[in-house]
């Protein structure tokens, strides 16, 4: 079984600080993944003036990805979408790695991209719809995942859920 370690490590702790936990935590075992919830929070390692706020969360993303590349470990971190879209229309354009908030680093610095995509009422429709607009190692694509949103989970396909989920009872 699987195990999940929850760190609330403070506002303004670096990379550093993350990296003596997950070496801790590996000294009883191996770690699979790392989550970061979220870079905006953290502090640049080095001590030196950053500049903008943007400047410091690009250093973060540097410094992140460095770490999963010395540690053979992939890190997710959330960011917000907040530009506007480069094409101006009544619909949402087409996702892409260039609305990522604060930063244009965060992107230069990740792997992978995925956007999830919010529609005009989101909360009534059964699937969810993330675009993968960047993929170092692969192809661009859009994943389409079922909601069961009452039971905290996400589905592949409709067929990896049985329908005594929906009594609550156990599969």
């Amino acid at each position: 079984p699987r195990q999940f370690h929850i760190i609330d490590i403070p506002c303004g702790a670096t990379m550093r600080h993350v990296e003596a936990k997950y070496l801790e935590l590996c000294q009883d075992d191996k770690l699979e993944l790392v989550v970061i919830d979220y870079l905006n929070l953290m502090s640049v390692d080095d001590d030196g003036e950053v500049g903008q706020d943007w400047l410091k969360i690009g250093h973060i993303a540097e410094q992140a990805h460095e770490f999963t590349r010395v540690h053979h470990i992939p890190m997710i971190s959330p960011a917000q979408l907040n530009r506007p879209p480069k094409e101006e229309s009544a619909r949402m354009a087409r996702p892409d790695q260039d609305r990522l908030a604060r930063s244009l680093m965060l992107a230069q610095n990740a792997n992978i991209i995925i956007n999830i995509e919010k529609r005009k009422d989101e909360h009534l429709m059964k699937d969810m719809r993330a675009h993968i607009v960047k993929n170092r190692d692969g192809e661009q694509s859009i994943i389409v995942l079922q909601k069961r949103l009452d039971l905290m989970r996400l589905y592949d396909s409709p067929t990896d859920w049985s329908p005594l989920d929906y009594e609550g009872k156990p599969a």
